[in-house]
């Protein structure tokens, strides 16, 4: 059996238009944080996690779920990892912090393009990217502002279509138990977040791990346009899947290779790996295509 683990370094809006039509079962993501976090990049250089404006932000990311619907196949699935932060706004002269509703305005942009919306799943990580809080006017009362970092959002998407039937031996060596299928069908998933090591914003790999199985069989094509330090090809390695990432930070690259082991091999199973930069990818879908 051979896999292919690809690792494209460039900006996710300009990549995924080089990328083919209808060829990923599923994608799997987690879009930077709106102006939280340091990703080494600036706005120009295609962060968009530099973006101060929330509206501009929503802008640039849904260009990606745009492309994210082209490339998906009938059937398809988007998972959307992601969280809403606070920002200060300015009203009547004051600072004022208010949550931005950024997993609710995903939902609505992702359904105005013609994904169909098919779930919500709380992510209960246990820590969090700051102290849980709630602050206001304490210890008066009148103006509480809650603040739970301790848990995120999946919501999940189809693109319409029709399921497509795998031969028999493909449907047999994805199984999924039946502990794995009753424990994961609930909306809550509790599952520790892991140490940020190298990169500012990882997420476990069982993550990824559950949407995987779950919504693609062995040998299905996967794609992560935010590939941070390659957390979902690592996913795609364990489960037997085609995966691709795209990350914006060359400075990723030691992280991502050490994380998914690469260059290793396994018994009954060949290993393609590829690095591929942005300005090379002319004429990549033709690549694609005859993978």
């Amino acid at each position: 059996m051979k896999i292919n683990l690809i690792a494209i370094i460039g900006d996710s809006r300009k990549v995924l238009r080089k990328l083919p039509n209808n060829f990923f079962q599923l994608v799997v993501t987690s879009p930077p944080y709106f102006n939280l976090k340091d990703y080494g990049k600036s706005f120009e250089e295609g962060n968009l996690g530099a973006i101060n404006n929330f509206e501009v932000f929503m802008e640039e990311i849904n260009k990606v779920w745009r492309e994210c619907f082209r490339v998906l196949k009938p059937d398809g699935k988007l998972a959307i990892n992601a969280s809403d932060v606070f920002d200060k706004v300015r009203v009547m002269g004051k600072d004022v912090q208010v949550r931005m509703p950024i997993n609710e305005r995903i939902v609505l942009e992702c359904v105005k393009m013609g994904f169909l919306y098919r779930a919500k799943i709380i992510w209960y990580k246990h820590a969090s990217t700051g102290e849980d809080r709630c602050a206001g006017t304490f210890p008066y009362p009148y103006n509480l502002l809650f603040w739970d970092a301790s848990f995120e959002e999946i919501n999940i998407f189809k693109k319409p279509g029709n399921y497509q039937k795998r031969p028999k031996e493909v449907e047999e060596m994805s199984k999924i138990t039946k502990e794995e299928y009753t424990k994961h069908a609930k909306p809550i998933w509790e599952i520790p977040a892991v140490r940020q090591k190298g990169h500012c914003a990882m997420f476990p790999v069982e993550l990824p791990m559950r949407l995987i199985k779950h919504f693609t069989f062995v040998k299905d094509w996967v794609l992560d346009p935010f590939g941070g330090s390659g957390t979902t090809l690592l996913a795609c390695k364990k489960l037997k899947r085609n995966g691709v990432i795209v990350e914006l930070n060359e400075e990723y690259l030691p992280l991502i290779k050490e994380k998914v082991g690469w260059g290793q091999q396994a018994i009954g199973v060949r290993y393609e790996y590829k690095i591929i930069f942005e300005d090379e990818l002319d004429g990549f879908q033709e690549i694609f295509r005859n993978l």
